[in-house]
């Protein structure tokens, strides 16, 4: 599970320059998609027209991972 952000921090679907809260080191986050709840919503509203597959290529609705890239731990999730 992430970490809570450090005081003031909002995770966008941007890298995020911080200080890992793991590793204490200066980075710059490394940003993966994952499907999430908008996701999955907006497949279901496709199906009634035949490309519920759409959403599964868009990153704009899924969920951006926030991960350190020197020690890999997720440091934070922007939910969609």
């Amino acid at each position: 599970m992430a970490a809570p952000p450090p005081s003031g921090l909002l995770y966008t679907d941007k890298p995020t320059p911080m200080q890992c809260p793991h590793c204490q080191q200066p980075i710059t986050t490394v940003v993966t998609y994952e499907n999430g709840s908008k996701t999955w919503i907006a497949a279901i509203l496709c199906c009634f027209v035949g490309c519920c597959c759409i959403p599964f290529c868009i990153n704009a609705l899924k969920n951006a991972v926030h991960t350190c890239p020197k020690c890999g731990v997720v440091v934070g999730v922007c939910s969609k």
